[in-house]
């Protein structure tokens, strides 16, 4: 059943596509990666089924013919987003509310921000990583995944802003060891200048 939240439309996914296995703290986290990435508010370990659609912004060489292009390590990159807004039990009576694209683009159009410059700052993506975020990319799940949702801690805005963060503070998911197989590409888009 539909349930309206904030201007959105969540679908409830009893085990569908997302079951939380466990809250998590970031004590129990390898370092730097992931622990450095999460709030340590709303962290959970999670299993996402094959189907789930997921996003990100990124550069447009994130695919090379038509399949998502790997990493230095030869793995896809393990940052997502949910494409699809969600609503996902996680146990005690607690239900973690997972925004999709609508909501990103609801929320970049209410504070006159590009889509680009939105989602860096929530996502807290810093300027020294390397990513244009010029393109849209969705991607659909092929296999079964396990890794983390959490909240985007702030960033610095780039190495030479020591004093200057991204707020972050968006849900992400951390899929750890997918390879660009394990992912099929839905589609990926430029995003129009401002």
């Amino acid at each position: 059943m539909p349930v309206s939240a904030g201007g959105s439309v969540y679908r409830e996914i009893p085990m569908a596509f997302i079951t939380i296995e466990r809250s998590e703290t970031l004590a129990n986290l390898r370092s730097p990666e992931p622990r450095d990435m999460f709030t340590g508010r709303d962290l959970y370990r999670v299993q996402l089924l094959p189907g789930i659609q997921l996003y990100k912004l990124t550069g447009g060489d994130a695919v090379v013919a038509g399949h998502l292009a790997p990493r230095a390590t030869g793995l896809a990159t393990p940052w997502w987003f949910s494409y699809e807004p969600q609503i996902v039990d996680a146990g005690q009576g607690q239900y973690l509310t997972i925004p999709g694209i609508d909501t990103a683009l609801l929320r970049s159009r209410q504070a006159k921000a590009p889509l680009a410059e939105f989602a860096r700052a929530r996502g807290a993506v810093n300027l020294t990583w390397g990513n244009p975020m010029d393109h849209l990319l969705i991607v659909r799940l092929a296999v079964p995944a396990v890794g983390l949702v959490g909240r985007c801690s702030p960033q610095l805005r780039s190495g030479a802003h020591t004093n200057v963060h991204f707020i972050g503070g968006d849900l992400q998911f951390y899929l750890p060891g997918l390879a660009p197989a394990d992912v099929h590409v839905v589609g990926i888009d430029a995003l129009k200048s401002p």
